[in-house]
């Protein structure tokens, strides 16, 4: 009985380490390291779009930052309210890998590395390309084509 709970202790102990994220170390920057991510609010804001668009784009703007902060922030089943029926949001997976939590680059957000292809595909429609990055400039993931369209309701939904 004695050697199953120090068994039982020992696995935890092991496993425990990988649960969590521990505090990042402060990496120093490199010649390498020329990524810098952008918030949210911030990635939108630099978007340049034609001025006979501007005016749609700028209605879409509080529902295009709540859809990719949830994205960045790991809750896309929040958007799923926001898509097109019959479609799914697209969504960003943390690394589960025990290497990836043990070496500290575990975050709960991603930031913005650019949105870009923004084309006005209709009076009501466009589409665009976001690349999202973790804080420590390691990793990318881009989401090609998602497509807002405001509806007659006036309201933006998404579809991908």
């Amino acid at each position: 009985m004695k050697t199953k709970s120090l068994l039982a202790i020992a696995l935890c102990a092991v496993f425990s380490s990988f649960a969590f994220c521990e505090p990042k170390s402060e990496l120093a920057p490199t010649k390498s390291r020329n990524l810098v991510g952008q918030t949210v609010p911030g990635a939108i804001l630099g978007v340049k779009v034609p001025k006979e668009y501007q005016a749609k784009f700028d209605s879409a703007k509080p529902r295009m930052q709540e859809f990719l902060a949830n994205m960045a922030s790991y809750r896309a089943n929040k958007n799923d309210k926001f898509m097109e029926s019959g479609t799914r949001a697209p969504a960003l997976r943390r690394d589960d890998s025990h290497l990836k939590r043990a070496s500290g680059t575990c975050s709960d957000s991603v930031d913005i590395l650019s949105i870009e292809n923004v084309k006005f595909i209709a009076k009501n429609a466009f589409s665009f390309s976001v690349t999202f990055i973790t804080a420590d400039g390691e990793e990318t993931t881009k989401f090609d084509d998602l497509i807002f369209t405001q509806h007659p309701s006036g309201e933006w939904l998404v579809r991908w």
